[in-house]
């Protein structure tokens, strides 16, 4: 069954619950605040499916390597050993 939720309906619905605006979140400003708010939407987008560059377009256009980036930063570190 398909996901009744676009792509603009998840950023919108994220970046409210994180006290952002969609506007925000797609623009070009790169505080850490909204870093993180565009890191949740890549997040949430990606486990529904969608690839890096769709998600990218789907964030103001940026690069897949940029979504790739945003989304390592969630992964666990690896120890050194």
């Amino acid at each position: 069954m398909p996901d009744p939720m676009t792509p603009s309906e998840i950023i919108h619905r994220t970046a409210t619950e994180y006290g952002a605006h969609y506007w925000e979140v797609i623009g070009p400003r790169r505080s850490r605040y909204l870093v993180n708010v565009r890191t949740m939407c890549a997040a949430r987008l990606r486990m529904r499916g969608y690839s890096y560059p769709e998600i990218g377009t789907y964030l103001g256009g940026r690069h897949h390597t940029t979504i790739m980036n945003l989304l390592g930063a969630l992964r666990p570190k690896k120890s050194d050993r």
